[in-house]
C-alpha cells in the first residue's frame, strides 16, 4: 500500500498532478460514451478537497458521511447516533435539501463548507465530534439531480461513508452506483439495513450476497424497525448501540485511522489515476484509426465511385457490322454533344455525403472540377485533327466514364483511341480524387475539432513525483 508522508513537497506535487489531471481533453471520450469526465473529476476533488487539506491538516475532524436512499432514514440515525435532534425528519422525502454537518463549536467554521459544498453547520458537546464530524446528505435517488451531486462530492470528501438502505430499498440501482462510487474511492464504507424487522431476513441475506458478489465488504449491521411518534427525530440508543460502537472506535483512534484512510485513498487515487491514463491512451488510438479509415475510405473512393451511372439512358446507336456507306452515313448525324457534367458533380456529392461530409467550400471544389475535366476531354479530342470534332468529344467522354465500344472509337477516333481513352478518365479521376482527399482531410478535421487531441500530457510524470515522495509498504 501507499504510506502518505506529510510533507510541503508532496502537497505541491499533488497540486500539480491534479492540475495536470484537470487538464486532460476528455472529448474523444465522450464520444465513445465513456465517463471518464466524471471520473476525472471526481479524482481531481478527491485530490484538491481531500489529500491535499489532510496533509497541510491532519488534525482535522473525521467526516462520517451519512448516504442512502429517500425514506432510509439517514436522518433519523444522524440524530440517534449524536444524541441530538439536529436534523429534520418526517414523512415528505426528501427531507433533507441541504447537508446538516454535526460538528463541535471550536471545528464549526471548518466545516461550513466541505468538498465545495456550503454545508448547514450544527453544533454539539459530546465528546465525540472533537474528533469526528456526521454529515446527513440529501438523498441519493432524489428527483432533484443537484441532490445527487452534492451528495457525491461530500463522499468524495469522506473518512467513512455510512451507507444507509432500508428493506424496501437495497436493491435500488442509484444507491449502488454511488455506493460504487464510495467503495472505489478507497474510504470504508459501513453497510446499515435500517428498519430491519422479523420479516426482513431474505433482504438482510440478499443485501449481503448482492455486497460479495461486487467484491465488497459484505458486513452490514441491521437497526430495528421502531413504532415512534409522528413528530420523533430519533430512535432508542440502544437501536444504534452497534452503529454508534463503531463511530467511537473511529473517533478514539482517530490519528491512526485518519493515516490509514489517507493512504488508502490516495492509493486509489493513483491507481485510478493509471487506469484513466490508459483510457486516454486507447481514446488517442480509436482517433487514429478512425482518421485512418477515412483518408484510406477517401483515398480509395475516386476508384470506386460508378461513373457509367450517368450514361444510363445515353446511347450513340452505332451501327454495327454495317457497311462503310452505313457508318458514314451515322457519322454525320450521330449525336456530338454530350455533356453528363452535371450529373458527375450530382453523383460525386451524393456520394462525399454519404461518407459523412458535404459542405458549401467541397460543393464549389466539385463544380469547379469537373467542368474542367470536361474542357480537358475537348482540348484532346483537339488532338485528332476530326472533321467531326465534337463527336469524338462525346464518345471520348462516354468511353472514360465506362461506356466503352471499341468498334465505334476506332471508327470515330483512330488508332490511338485506348490511349486517348486512359488519359481522359486518368484526368477525370485525378480531379475527382482531389475532391476526396480534399472531402477527407475535411472529415479528420471536424473530428479532430469534436474528439480533440487526447493525450496524458505531462500526467504520468506528475503522478511519479507524487508516488516518489511516498513510499510503499507492506500491507
Amino acid at each position: 500500500m501507499v504510506a502518505v508522508r506529510s510533507s510541503t513537497g508532496l502537497v505541491d506535487d499533488l497540486d500539480r498532478f491534479a492540475l495536470a489531471l484537470e487538464s486532460l481533453d476528455l472529448r474523444t471520450a465522450s464520444i465513445r460514451h465513456k465517463r471518464s469526465d466524471s471520473t476525472r473529476d471526481q479524482l481531481v476533488r478527491t485530490v484538491r478537497s481531500y489529500v491535499m487539506p489532510r496533509l497541510v491538516d491532519p488534525a482535522t475532524p473525521l467526516c462520517v458521511v451519512f448516504a442512502g436512499p429517500t425514506g432510509s432514514g439517514k436522518s433519523t440515525l444522524v440524530n440517534s447516533v449524536s444524541g441530538h435532534e439536529f436534523a429534520d425528519t418526517g414523512p415528505i422525502r426528501p427531507t433533507t435539501t441541504e447537508p446538516i454537518v454535526l460538528t463541535s463549536k471550536t471545528n464549526a467554521e471548518h466545516f461550513a463548507r466541505v468538498g465545495g459544498v456550503d454545508c448547514l453547520v450544527a453544533v454539539g458537546a459530546a465528546q465525540i465530534f472533537n474528533s469526528v464530524a456526521l454529515i446527513d446528505t440529501p438523498d441519493i435517488d432524489s428527483t432533484e439531480t443537484e441532490h445527487r451531486v452534492i451528495a457525491e462530492k461530500l463522499i468524495d470528501n469522506a473518512d467513512v461513508v455510512v451507507f444507509v438502505t432500508s428493506p424496501l430499498r437495497y436493491a435500488d440501482l442509484i444507491p449502488w452506483e454511488v455506493l460504487r462510487r464510495a467503495v472505489s474511492r478507497g474510504a470504508p464504507v459501513i453497510n446499515v439495513l435500517n428498519r430491519y424487522t422479523s420479516s426482513s431476513s431474505g433482504a438482510y441475506v440478499d443485501f449481503r450476497r448482492r455486497l460479495a458478489k461486487e467484491g465488497l465488504a459484505s458486513e452490514v449491521i441491521r437497526i430495528p424497525e421502531h413504532h415512534l411518534d409522528v413528530d420523533a427525530r430519533s430512535v432508542p440508543s440502544l437501536a444504534v448501540k452497534e452503529l454508534a460502537r463503531r463511530l467511537v472506535g473511529v473517533a478514539r483512534n482517530r490519528d491512526e485511522y485518519s493515516q490509514d484512510v489517507l493512504d488508502r485513498v490516495l492509493a486509489s487515487t493513483l491507481a485510478q489515476t493509471s487506469d484513466l491514463i490508459e483510457s486516454v491512451k486507447d481514446d488517442r488510438r480509436w482517433l487514429d484509426d478512425r482518421e485512418t479509415e477515412i483518408r484510406s475510405g477517401f483515398a480509395n473512393a475516386a476508384e470506386e465511385i460508378d461513373l457509367a451511372a450517368v450514361l444510363e439512358d445515353l446511347t450513340f446507336d452505332f451501327p454495327h457490322q454495317a457497311s462503310a456507306r452505313r457508318k458514314r452515313q451515322w457519322l454525320r448525324n450521330a449525336p456530338s454533344d454530350i455533356d453528363v457534367t452535371e450529373r458527375i458533380v450530382a453523383l460525386v456529392e451524393t456520394d462525399v455525403r454519404s461518407r459523412g461530409l458535404i459542405d458549401d467550400d467541397l460543393q464549389t471544389m466539385v463544380a469547379r472540377a469537373i467542368p474542367g475535366w470536361h474542357d480537358y476531354a475537348r482540348r484532346v479530342a483537339e488532338e485528332i485533327g476530326s472533321a467531326h470534332q465534337g463527336l469524338a468529344q462525346a464518345v471520348l467522354i462516354a468511353a472514360s466514364l465506362g461506356g466503352r465500344d471499341r468498334e465505334m472509337e476506332s471508327f470515330v477516333i483512330g488508332p490511338t483511341s485506348d490511349q486517348l481513352v486512359t488519359r481522359v478518365r486518368r484526368e477525370l479521376i485525378s480531379r475527382i480524387q482531389v475532391v476526396y482527399t480534399h472531402g477527407g482531410e475535411r472529415l479528420v478535421d471536424r473530428l479532430a475539432a469534436e474528439a480533440g487531441d487526447p493525450q496524458s500530457g505531462d500526467l504520468d510524470d506528475r503522478m511519479a513525483l507524487v508516488v516518489a515522495r511516498s513510499h510503499f509498504a507492506d500491507a
